[in-house]
């Protein structure tokens, strides 16, 4: 068949690709392209004007549908037909630009531009507007990187992100970048978006099926984001399948751990799981002891946990203090839980607990507060029953009980002035907002590769923060119990609200125990055991078959051993830790 016949049909096809281009239907403009193409090679025809144009608009189509790579090597086809075709070659530079590959991309506008002044002709318009957005995205990109970098403080790190996402989205100059995407799902987890970050790696990761090797960094940020959430056990599996793709595609140069750096992180994961896992056995056997050493032994080894892990083993470990009624421990991980994890409800209602028995009233409401708050953001059912000890805690405000010292301090009312002053010394030491952060241990990063987190001086900061509160209730116990006056006024209260709790219809709640989610025990029919019921008066006239005739007298205050002690064994119930 003769060229210029079969160059007319394949330019009826290009023409008609680019009125489908124009609509925009770049789907159905590549087919038309397709065609033409199909049309020269069956007339065995491989150069041309007609060639270069078809695959160079193909290439466009392909950018247009985020396929990079294959726009690309329609592009290099392109030029090897014709190396002095101006479009073709600033084309190619567009797809290196997108994909952020910027030396290539300089590389080959620079070689355009040498040929065309070495044809003596001036550079068309659309290579030097080629160069001017290939130099702004050089110092952007530059910027960017340098800024996330260096920063070590929220806002910084939002800043960065902003920036490389403005870069890397789809109308931005590198859409197609996998260096810059995998910066930006880094500033993400930086800043707590771990949702986000996944999206940003599922999105990439099915980008780039087409490409010759796998990808690395996108398992590699859904492994860290499960880490930052505290989800050890999903992060073992991105793990194991990082080891597994490491192995497929060796040959890379993502910044991604080596295999034997994946191995021990996903080591040190399941022993933390394991320790936690014997803390809770121990709990729920109301081994109390053996729970404080698993929970313990996990915390020691929090260097390698993150915040999120490291509150629930706090909190825990909590429980197991409470119920060894070892107070000031129990307060104290208490709050590094909820200064580890501010989003954590059930830090603040274990907190609110031991404050209630504390008779810190007010730090009691405002722990149960931010529950409710917690649970409001959350949605879903309220397993704390928030509301009701809400309005019990605000009761006790207003009712103002007598903080009770002796508890913090891990004392009793008949201890010895002695015996205060080592309790004070060996809480003042223990509890010292100097070692507060030796005593809160975290890992903000996974790894020494790991995006590190944004606020790790904020946490630190909280730790601090709830260290010295609870130091300053411990010194205003001592103040008050080395005071013999303040002593005894304490002491005179105390016996008064131990008197009278048991006539506020409130005995569900054990004097000196945690809060109990068991309902209260209905009250018997006469709660008042000294004042029975007189006999009715037609029982006395009919045979007069009153009391005094069995030996008793309805005054009597003997009580009947068929029903249970309405002071008696209650308050040593054992409490539910949760």
């Amino acid at each position: 068949m003769d060229r210029a016949k079969v160059e007319a049909a394949a330019e009826q096809h290009r023409q008609k690709g680019n009125i489908m281009f124009a609509k925009p239907d770049f789907v159905g403009a590549g087919q038309g392209y397709t065609k033409g193409l199909n049309v020269l090679h069956e007339g065995g025809i491989r150069d041309g004007q007609v060639f270069v144009k078809l695959l160079t608009n193909r290439a466009a189509c392909h950018l247009s549908l985020a396929r990079p790579l294959k726009a690309l090597q329609d592009c290099t086809m392109a030029v090897q037909a014709d190396p002095t075709n101006v479009r073709a070659a600033t084309r190619a530079a567009t797809c290196h630009l997108k994909m952020g590959q910027l030396s290539e991309a300089s590389r080959i506008l620079d070689a355009v531009r040498a040929t065309v002044t070495a044809a003596g002709q001036d550079p068309p318009p659309e290579l030097v507007s080629k160069q001017n957005d290939l130099e702004v995205t050089q110092r952007l990109v530059a910027q960017a990187t340098a800024s996330l970098q260096a920063a070590s403080t929220v806002a910084a790190v939002t800043e960065a992100q902003k920036l490389l996402e403005s870069l890397s989205w789809e109308g931005g100059y590198c859409p197609f970048s996998q260096p810059l995407s995998a910066l930006n799902a880094h500033a993400l987890l930086r800043l707590h978006r771990f949702d986000e970050a996944v999206r940003s790696a599922d999105r990439h990761a099915a980008a780039s099926v087409d490409r010759p090797t796998g990808l690395h960094w996108p398992w590699w940020v859904r492994a860290q984001a499960c880490f930052l959430k505290g989800d050890l056990q999903q992060m073992q599996s991105w793990l194991q399948e990082g080891i597994q793709k490491l192995e497929q595609h060796s040959n890379h140069e993502e910044d991604v751990p080596d295999r034997q750096q994946l191995e021990a992180l996903s080591n040190t994961a399941q022993k933390l799981l394991q320790l936690k896992e014997a803390g809770n056995r121990a709990v729920q056997a109301s081994q109390w002891q053996d729970a404080v050493s698993s929970y313990s032994e996990a915390i020691n080894a929090c260097a390698d946990a993150p915040p999120v892990f490291s509150a629930v083993l706090h909190s825990n470990r909590a429980a197991a203090y409470q119920g060894l009624q070892q107070y000031a421990d129990a307060v104290a991980d208490n709050l590094r839980a909820k200064a580890l994890d501010p989003s954590y409800g059930k830090a603040y209602s274990r907190l609110a607990a031991v404050l209630s028995s504390l008779h810190l009233s007010a730090a009691a409401v405002s722990a149960l507060e931010q529950v409710a708050e917690i649970v409001r953001k959350q949605g879903g059912r309220d397993a704390f029953k928030t509301a009701p000890r809400l309005d019990e805690a605000r009761r006790d405000v207003r009712r103002k009980p007598p903080v009770h010292h002796y508890r913090l301090l891990g004392l009793t009312q008949a201890c010895s002035d002695a015996e205060i002053r080592k309790a004070y010394k060996k809480c003042s030491l223990r509890f010292h907002p100097d070692k507060a952060i030796t005593h809160c241990k975290f890992a903000p990063a996974l790894g020494a590769s790991g995006a590190v987190l944004a606020d790790r001086l904020d946490i630190e900061n909280r730790v601090r923060e709830e260290a010295n509160w609870l130091f300053k209730c411990i010194s205003e116990a001592n103040i008050v119990l080395s005071d013999q006056q303040k002593r005894l006024e304490l002491n005179s209260a105390l016996d008064f609200e131990q008197r009278s709790m048991f006539y506020r219809n409130d005995l569900h709640t054990p004097p000196g125990g945690a809060y109990s989610f068991q309902k209260p025990r209905p009250a018997p029919a006469n709660p008042r055991p000294y004042a029975h019921r007189r006999p009715a008066a037609n029982t006395r006239s009919n045979g007069r078959q009153n009391s005094s005739a069995n030996g008793s007298h309805w005054w009597s205050n003997e009580s009947d051993d068929s029903e249970d002690d309405l002071f008696g064994s209650h308050a040593d119930h054992g409490s539910n830790f949760y």
